[in-house]
């Protein structure tokens, strides 16, 4: 094989094991940043019915909609085994929030409309007062709580099993 062969052959090699890491790279991070969702539940408000994603893993509560640009669903529904304090984040956001606290029997603790995504560290905290005993927080794209008619004491209601909590 001439030295010229050979530095082809080698020059293939060194691309195709690039291109698998190049691939096995866009795949990680493609994953990172748009978790598949662990499954959806309908929600039934006030003023309509909405799909949303249900995190229920510490991991996929921890992330919630965080490093994505929008939700394919209405929302996402981060749910506990039990009551308790659920602060809430906006660290990586790329859009404003409605955040809704529910106990576990669907009614809503609390609201908070167009909470703005964190543009600096630290980033604040989010746990209105009344929300301690909470066991699912939902996370909706700006302006989606006010078009459901969800406000404080008004209950939302899984089609199906109880979702609010685990």
């Amino acid at each position: 094989m001439s030295p010229r062969s050979k530095f082809q052959g080698s020059c293939r090699t060194a691309s195709v094991g690039a291109a698998i890491v190049l691939a096995a790279a866009a795949s990680t991070i493609w994953f990172a940043v748009e978790r598949p969702a662990e499954s959806t539940v309908e929600l039934v408000a006030p003023l309509g019915t909405f799909v949303v994603e249900i995190a229920r893993t510490p991991e996929a509560r921890s992330s919630g909609l965080s490093n994505r640009t929008s939700t394919e669903h209405g929302g996402l529904l981060l749910v506990w085994d039990a009551p308790g304090r659920r602060p809430i984040w906006m660290a990586d956001m790329r859009f404003a929030l409605d955040l809704v606290w529910l106990d576990a029997s669907g009614r809503v603790l609390a609201v908070l409309a167009d909470v703005p995504p964190c543009d600096r560290q630290p980033c604040p905290l989010y746990e209105p007062p009344g929300t301690d005993r909470s066991t699912a927080v939902l996370e909706m794209p700006a302006g989606r709580a006010a078009r459901y008619g969800i406000t404080t004491d008004s209950t939302i209601h899984a089609t199906g099993a109880n979702v609010f909590v685990r």
